[in-house]
């Protein structure tokens, strides 16, 4: 009868554990799935922005989850947190946040090439995945989430063209901008010898001859980099409030590699905005002609001051002598052309 017994608890307990099993294997199938995530309500926005993304066919998992068994482990643990948060409340008194390490963008069936595919043309610029993700950008290690980011409202991990400019035109004194200044020489992204003719197409003005030449861009280009990216102190206290921490402000190697290198902390949420962009000018504004017209009548000067010229010896002008200026007889050239054509 103990037999019988033993036997018969032992057969519930396996039946049990089957049912256990089967329970959790299902529920962790359908917790898996994009269309669980906006049960919390919160998700509804980012679920919204993956359905009409470029990652419309994967699923969340496969990205938010790191590759591999321990990675779906710990992932469902995190998941059983957020739900708990979301319960209690907490999600009200912050962002809902997220890191997707370079390890799930790199895996096999995802973008494991793409950094041996060299050079592509992104909205005009020449760019390569290689020396952001396997070189030191400004001496700071980068991850994918570093530029493909989700701070832009209604798109899924996008590229955030901020996070670019903050980084090719974050100027920290002289020093450092000699150093590096091939991040914000514009030949270092704009090749117009590169772009497909067909992207060529797209743009008003032929630069061709300008290449040739060699011609400076910023010598039609002028202030197209407005912002410097500083730092304001306050900006910490979004995040922090124990004076430990407060302290590191002037700790530039610390903070990056913490927030950057580490963890997923969007540029822009400590440094203000840099905006690089073709500015147009208003019609009320002054123009300096000198920045792009540079000596362009500095041989007739020195002929007119009487300096020596080419091996030539210089004779002054009896006008100069006498002390008149180019202005006094040029101010009157188009009047005096209007009255010879009347």
């Amino acid at each position: 009868m103990e037999k019988a017994k033993l036997k018969k608890l032992s057969l519930k307990i396996g039946l049990g554990l089957l049912i256990f099993l089967f329970i959790l294997a299902f529920s962790a199938e359908f917790t898996s799935r994009p269309s669980f995530c906006p049960t919390c309500h919160y998700m509804e926005p980012f679920y919204e922005s993956w359905k009409t993304s470029t990652h419309k066919d994967v699923t969340c998992v496969k990205c938010h989850f790191p590759p591999g068994l321990a990675g779906t482990v710990r992932g469902k643990l995190e998941g059983l947190v957020q739900v708990v948060n979301y319960f209690a409340r907490s999600y009200t008194k912050r962002k809902p946040w997220a890191e997707i390490s370079d390890e799930s963008c790199l895996q096999s069936g995802c973008h494991e090439t793409r950094l041996l595919k060299g050079r592509v043309i992104y909205k005009g610029v020449v760019f390569d995945h290689g020396p952001h993700l396997e070189e030191m950008r400004r001496g700071k290690k980068l991850r994918c989430t570093s530029c493909h980011s989700q701070i832009v409202q209604g798109e899924h991990i996008t590229v955030t063209e901020t996070t670019c400019f903050l980084c090719h035109f974050k100027r920290d004194g002289d020093v450092e901008f000699a150093v590096y200044k091939k991040l914000s020489n514009c030949q270092t992204c704009h090749h117009w010898e590169s772009i497909p003719k067909e992207e060529m197409s797209r743009y008003r003005f032929d630069h061709s001859e300008v290449i040739n030449r060699k011609i400076d861009c910023t010598r039609c280009h002028v202030s197209t980099v407005i912002g410097d990216g500083f730092v304001p102190r306050e900006n910490c206290y979004s995040c922090h409030f124990d004076h430990a921490r407060l302290s590191q402000y002037g700790n530039t190697e610390l903070l990056h590699r913490v927030h950057i290198a580490e963890h997923k902390i969007e540029c822009i949420q400590c440094h203000l905005t840099i905006q690089h962009k073709v500015r147009r000018i208003s019609p009320d504004e002054e123009l300096e002609c000198k920045s792009c017209h540079i000596d362009e009548h500095k041989n007739q000067v020195l002929l007119f001051a009487g300096k020596d010229l080419n091996g030539l010896k210089g004779h002054p002008n009896p006008m100069f002598e006498a002390g008149l200026e180019c202005a006094s007889c040029h101010v009157f050239s188009r009047g005096i052309d209007r009255e010879s054509q009347s």
